[in-house]
């Protein structure tokens, strides 16, 4: 019987009865091909042939584990508000009544103008005037005519375009020449001030330098909201 070397660690031990046959031939083989084995690296090629693979290991989430992760998930995903932001707005509330429009019109007041270069809006006074789009503030000052008003310049579409609002509250503005302000933004409160028969906003825009409708603009460049 072989003896284990003193220098060499013990292996795991095995029965061997069932390998003896294999044990043999491998010796015999070696031998016949000119590369005689011996019989410790015998022993070895038999217990690496005889040895078997591990049991698979498996593991089970459990369902309670689930359960609280799924509850988890849920709850960072309805907290998340989905909201949209038009780029460009309607510089006072939305249905705000609409009185005279841009264009020719009769002379309504001593000093106002019979060619209306913007149009009237009726929010109500102390109502906000917004900005209509992302924008630099060019002009916070008064006059005889538009009474205290502001100026926002942008850049809608690649072109320049200027918003005016006027007939504010004298001192509401919170704005400042160069400032910059985002679409929606306040830049003062609706009033009467200056040549006006009543409380309103005086809206203008120009776009290239040019005078334009401001209803059929704002009514062409205002996008649907694409969450309804």
């Amino acid at each position: 019987m072989l003896q284990p070397r003193p220098d060499v660690p013990p292996r795991a031990h095995f029965s061997r009865k069932p390998a003896t046959a294999l044990l043999a031939s491998l010796l015999a083989a070696s031998f016949w091909t000119g590369h005689p084995m011996t019989a410790e690296a015998a022993e070895v090629a038999v217990e690496l042939e005889a040895a078997e693979a591990p049991a698979p290991q498996s593991y089970e989430v459990p369902v309670t584990a689930i359960a609280a992760s799924t509850v988890l998930l849920t709850a960072e995903r309805d907290s998340v508000e989905i909201t949209w932001r038009a780029p460009v707005q309607w510089p006072v509330a939305e249905g705000s009544p609409i009185g005279n429009g841009f264009g020719y019109r009769g002379e309504v007041c001593a000093g106002c103008s019979t060619y209306h270069l913007g149009v009237d809006l009726f929010p109500g006074y102390g109502a906000p005037a917004m900005s209509i789009a992302d924008g630099v503030v060019t002009t916070v000052s008064s006059n005889g005519g538009w009474g205290s008003y502001v100026v926002v310049e942008h850049t809608i579409n690649g072109q320049r375009v200027n918003s005016l609002y006027a007939h504010l509250i004298p001192g509401s503005a919170p704005v400042v020449p160069g400032q910059f302000v985002e679409v929606g933004q306040s830049i003062g409160q609706v009033g009467n001030s200056g040549t006006t028969t009543a409380t309103h906003l005086h809206f203008e825009l120009t776009v290239g330098g040019a005078h334009v409708d401001p209803v059929w603009w704002l009514r062409n460049n205002i996008p649907a909201d694409p969450t309804l």
